[in-house]
């Protein structure tokens, strides 16, 4: 728990959108993750965004693993994980699922997004470039894939539709 403190692991809050909350996750489990790496027993339970479970459920790390994880979520993921208590790597797997869980409509909406995206009116190149490398990225964590050809041709659309050029 002091490590906890001492790296500044902030409390994980459930947001109802969802790009917001995976955010939330993968910020609030990249820090999980280096406190983790320091102990030999739990360094393996959770590395790159992988759970792996311990071989005894009743291993005093994973009763440990579940402590700190209720102690760095908010009510709504203690709720969440109250079901598994004392399983930390099962609540890590709940929070997960909860979190970076990408649906198809997750996965369409943001392409859509990217691929419709257009320059406004008053709008700099840059500030539209802006954008749209933002709303890329979001596309291609939501395991979107874009070759270079069809980024450079839904640039090219979305610059286009001005009408000053």
């Amino acid at each position: 728990m002091k490590l906890a403190d001492d790296y500044k692991i902030s409390e994980l809050k459930f947001d109802v959108q969802a790009s917001k909350h995976r955010q939330n996750y993968f910020t609030w489990s990249s820090k999980l993750q280096s406190i983790l790496a320091m102990f030999p027993q739990n360094s393996m339970v959770f590395w790159n965004q992988t759970i792996n479970f311990f071989q005894d459920p009743e291993d005093v790390g994973n009763k440990a693993l579940y402590l700190l994880i209720a102690s760095r979520v908010d009510e709504y993921f203690q709720c969440l994980i109250k079901s598994v208590e004392a399983y930390g790597d099962k609540a890590l797997t709940l929070i997960f699922k909860q979190c970076a869980h990408i649906e198809a409509s997750d996965k369409h909406h943001f392409h859509h997004l990217f691929t419709s995206l257009r320059i406004r009116d008053t709008e700099t190149a840059t500030n539209f470039f802006r954008r749209f490398m933002f709303a890329k990225t979001e596309a291609e964590a939501a395991h979107n894939v874009y070759t270079d050809a069809e980024a450079v041709d839904f640039a090219s659309a979305g610059l286009s539709s001005t009408k000053t050029p």
